[in-house]
């Protein structure tokens, strides 16, 4: 498995924290949305799932969210 992460710009210039889970062989990609109070780090059990079926996964933190710029 491969893990990556980085960010991104969004509106007004905030910076949105963003994680990918790659599998060596990639059948299928999933987009994780975060729930109301939570992160995307929060998600290691549908990563320790999915990830071993080639499912990649990417998942971003939500502006005030986890490691992304607050509100």
């Amino acid at each position: 498995m491969e893990k990556e992460n980085g960010t991104i710009t969004g509106l007004g210039g905030l910076e949105l924290f963003w994680q990918a889970w790659l599998p060596e062989s990639l059948r299928a990609v999933v987009l994780l949305i975060h729930g109301f109070g939570e992160h995307s780090g929060r998600y290691g059990n549908v990563v320790e799932s999915l990830v071993p079926e080639g499912i990649g996964i990417y998942a971003l933190d939500h502006q005030g969210h986890g490691r992304s710029q607050g509100l």
